[in-house]
């Protein structure tokens, strides 16, 4: 327990499908993906760009963001 902060248990913990289930498909797998506990089961920024919910975000990036 930190000062002013405290994780909640096992019990209090509602599972992402439930909180975020207004996400479509593509979207809950980057969330899944940016929170995995493990750091080397972590993808990296370009494993996540890869994911499908990227797709097509080339064609409406400025040509020097891309």
């Amino acid at each position: 327990q930190y000062a002013c902060f405290k994780l909640p248990s096992k019990a209090d913990q509602t599972p992402l499908d439930s909180s975020l289930a207004h996400f479509s498909g593509p979207a809950m797998e980057v969330v899944r993906a940016c929170l995995q506990p493990e750091p080397t089961k972590r993808v990296t920024a370009e494993q996540l760009m890869a994911l499908p919910f990227f797709d097509g975000v080339e064609d409406v990036l400025p040509a020097d963001c891309r």
